[in-house]
């Protein structure tokens, strides 16, 4: 009652110098803000209270972007049968700066044909991805591109699916014995996509991995197995060739080459690829014409 009062004693001062100085019809305006002030408290200073709850939320206007979360790798390729070990399974592993070859036992392959362990190497991680896979009964083919390699020594590679380091590997049974002779003939082989090792340049994106095909050869006779691999990559358009002629003197022998253009370079081994076939295998790398090396693996079907 007193913020009233005292209000409505200077509303009639108010409106007595209105009358003296302004024009009657304003004095309804005014009257009316008069009123308005003492009904908001705005005369007296009463007090107001508000709450977050009884205000309206406020839109800022500002919007913020999530990223979507990247998509899981994929597996590319396919297996016609799981490989199924004989006595003596082996493996070829040739990564950016490993090459390796033994026995395969333990191995791990998965109802889609991947192979995630062999002897004493491994692939693991949240996300692994394979890529080329290929294979039979006799065999098991592919490359790592996504997870982390690791070996009974410790030793671990990351690779990452926006990366050129990749893993090529095969499984496979040793030979028993090598026929005592015969001209065999070399399908057009199986082949992993062959990745930038080494070089003066590194290529882009698109070109961290290329294309590589080939020809093999084989004929046996008392000194053993009298092979040729010849191979042609192709990377960012550039290319680069490897003609290899060796003897692998025994069923589980291995011949090594290191000649020719800069850069080229195979590592053959042998294979059992079941009904009196051999598989001719190959882990290669070869030089392109602008000095940067690609390495890879191909697996020959030879009868």
């Amino acid at each position: 009652m007193r913020q009233l009062r005292i209000s409505w004693i200077g509303f009639r001062k108010l409106r007595s110098f209105l009358k003296k100085n302004m024009n009657i019809k304003f004095l309804s305006l005014a009257v009316a803000a008069a009123f308005t002030l003492v009904g908001c408290g705005g005369g007296g200073g009463g007090e107001q209270k508000s709450s977050a709850a009884n205000q309206a939320p406020v839109d800022s206007g500002i919007v913020i972007w999530t990223p979507p979360a990247a998509p899981a790798p994929s597996n590319s390729g396919s297996v016609d049968a799981r490989f199924v070990a004989g006595a003596a399974p082996r493996f070829f592993l040739a990564g950016n700066s490993t090459q390796a070859s033994g026995d395969a036992t333990p191995f791990t392959q998965n109802a889609d044909g991947t192979v995630t362990a062999m002897g004493k190497y491994t692939l693991t991680g949240t996300q692994i991805a394979t890529q080329e896979i290929s294979g039979n009964a006799n065999f098991a083919q592919g490359r790592w591109n996504v997870g982390t390699v690791s070996s009974d020594k410790g030793v671990s590679d990351i690779m990452k699916a926006d990366g050129y380091t990749s893993y090529h590997y095969v499984l496979f049974n040793g030979l028993a014995a090598l026929p005592a002779s015969g001209t065999l003939t070399c399908d057009a082989g199986k082949f992993t996509k062959p990745n930038y090792v080494d070089g003066g340049i590194l290529p882009a994106v698109g070109n961290y991995f290329g294309t590589s095909t080939g020809s093999a050869a084989m004929t046996l006779d008392a000194k053993g197995a009298h092979v040729t691999f010849a191979v042609s990559t192709t990377a960012g358009g550039v290319s680069g060739s490897a003609n290899i002629s060796s003897v692998i003197t025994g069923p589980n022998g291995n011949s090594f080459f290191s000649g020719g253009a800069p850069g080229n370079s195979a590592w053959l081994t042998l294979g059992d690829a079941g009904n009196g076939s051999i598989y001719l295998i190959a882990q290669y790398t070869v030089g392109l014409a602008n000095s940067n090396t690609y390495r890879g693996l191909a697996t020959f079907t030879c009868k």
